[in-house]
Parts: C-alpha cells; sequence; structure tokens
C-alpha cells in the first residue's frame, strides 16, 4: 500500500474537484494553487492575399499595427478548398490568408485551435498586395 503525500491530494480528492468544475484546468489551479499563463506562439507573418480587390480606402486609413483581426476558414471557396479569410474585427473582409500558407491554418481552425491574428506593420506606400503584414499566433 502506497504511504500519502501530505503535498499531493489524493486521487478522490482530485477527481471530486476536477468533476465539480466546469473545465478541468481549474481544478489543475485550485488543487496546485498556481495560474497557468497562456502562451502566444508565433506561427507566421505574411502579406494578405488579394488585398487589392478588397482593399477600401476609408477602411484602409484606419488600421493600425497591434490591431486584432478575425480569420475565417472558407472550405466552400471555388478555388481553394483551404481558403482561409481575413476580416477585420467589423467584419470587413481583408482578402485571404496565402495559398502557401493556408492549409494548415485552414486545419487549425477547423479544428477550433485557439489562434490569433494582428496586424503587424502597414506601409501606405507599398504596392497593394504587400501594404499590410498580418502576425498569425497559436495561443496555449
Amino acid at each position: 500500500m502506497r504511504k500519502k503525500n501530505s503535498q499531493n491530494p489524493s486521487r478522490r480528492t482530485f477527481l471530486h474537484i476536477l468533476l465539480g468544475l466546469p473545465f478541468g484546468m481549474s481544478a489543475v489551479k485550485k488543487v496546485y494553487g498556481h495560474k497557468r499563463e497562456k502562451r502566444k506562439l508565433l506561427l507566421n507573418v505574411f502579406s494578405v492575399a488579394g488585398y487589392q480587390f478588397y482593399d477600401d480606402d476609408t477602411v484602409e486609413h484606419r488600421l493600425k499595427a497591434g490591431e486584432l483581426l478575425t480569420l475565417k476558414a472558407d472550405p466552400d471557396n471555388p478555388y481553394d478548398e483551404f481558403a482561409v479569410e481575413i476580416l477585420t474585427a467589423n467584419g470587413i473582409k481583408l482578402g485571404y490568408v496565402p495559398k502557401s500558407d493556408n492549409k494548415a491554418i485552414s486545419r487549425l481552425l477547423r479544428q477550433g485551435a485557439n489562434v490569433e491574428a494582428r496586424i503587424e506593420k502597414v506601409d501606405l506606400e507599398a504596392v497593394s498586395w504587400q501594404r499590410m503584414k498580418v502576425g498569425l499566433s497559436l495561443i496555449l
């Protein structure tokens, strides 16, 4: 028979706490008394594909580095089943994730991964397809 360690809760106590909470990780915080901090892993930085077709002068001048964007998988896209739309927080379409990068991102979105897209840089003097750089991070 195992000897109980006074620092660690019993298996029964741990399971009781775990089952009594809406999210399992909350139990770990409650039992062990530490908070797990979220980590951001930068996956990629890319230009917005098709930006020249969707840019709107009224929107373009209001976009700022650091602004949060929305990504939306578009599996019904007739040209690319892995297409991923890039939208402003207000739902204005800016373009797409480039085809060279969209397969993995589309799969992450479809599986419910916690990803974050932010404007890294806006350069109104650059050619239209290079005016905006977007950074994509995975939140753990």
